[in-house]
C-alpha cells in the first residue's frame, strides 16, 4: 500500500497494520514485507468485520492465568510468603492459586494406567 493510500486508510486499521509490521518487524522479518503484511493482514479483517460492532475483552481472567503458571514454576514447596510478597497476594491465595494450576495440569496429563482407546490404537 502506497503512502497515499495509507493516509486515505481507516485509522484503526492503519495502527492495526502498524503494530502488526512491529511485530514481525521484532520477529526478524525485512521492513518492507512486515509492513506489506501488516497492511494485508488488517485489509483481512477490514473485509470481514467492518461495519460490525464487537467488544474486545482486556483479558483479565488470562492475565491471571499467565500470572499464576509463573507462580507455580516459582514454587519450589517452600516458597509461600515469598510467593506471596512477590506477588502482591495473601500466602493463602498462594496456595489455593498453586493447588489450583496442579489441579489443572493433572487433569491434562494421561494416566500411564488407562487402557488407549480404539482410535488412538490405530
Amino acid at each position: 500500500m502506497n503512502d497515499v493510500e495509507k493516509d486515505f486508510y481507516p485509522e484503526l486499521f492503519r495502527d492495526l497494520a502498524d503494530k502488526a509490521a512491529q511485530l514481525l518487524v521484532s520477529e526478524g522479518l525485512a521492513p518492507e514485507l512486515a509492513d506489506d503484511l501488516g497492511y494485508k493482514f488488517a485489509e483481512l479483517l477490514r473485509m470481514d468485520w467492518s461495519g460490525e460492532q464487537f467488544y474486545l475483552p482486556k483479558g483479565v481472567r488470562f492475565e491471571l492465568h499467565k500470572r499464576d503458571l509463573e507462580m507455580f514454576k516459582r514454587f519450589n514447596g517452600r516458597n509461600y510468603s515469598e510467593l506471596s510478597r512477590l506477588y502482591g497476594i495473601s500466602t493463602r491465595q498462594v496456595r489455593k492459586r498453586i493447588n489450583d494450576v496442579r489441579v489443572a495440569l493433572l487433569a491434562k496429563q494421561p494416566s500411564l494406567f488407562d487402557a488407549p482407546s480404539a482410535s488412538e490404537v490405530g
